[in-house]
């Protein structure tokens, strides 16, 4: 309920798609409030409402002075990030 990222509490994991899982193990991070979160491939079976979802909570994490890396093949969303690192060789870090 805080970070409004929707998921049925008493589905079943093996009832889940790849998506929802995805935003389970998101979830089961988000729990834990450290204040240092990594995140690999956070976004890369979710649908794109639920990348814009996901995002909000990256921008709450950045309101409330946490630090996120966030490691993805993909340039999305740049307007949120502090800093971009990026590796020829294939990934890109976000920070």
């Amino acid at each position: 309920k805080k970070y409004k990222f929707n998921l049925e509490a008493k589905s079943k994991v093996f009832e889940l798609t790849v998506g929802q899982k995805q935003k389970l193990e998101i979830i089961k991070v988000l729990w834990k409030e450290k204040d240092l979160i990594v995140f690999d491939e956070p976004t890369a079976a979710l649908s794109l409402q639920e990348i814009d979802e996901f995002m909000r909570i990256i921008k709450s994490f950045k309101k409330e002075g946490k630090t996120v890396i966030f490691i993805s093949h993909k340039f999305t969303h740049n307007s949120i990030y502090n800093k971009i690192y990026k590796w020829n060789i294939g990934f890109n870090i976000f920070i």
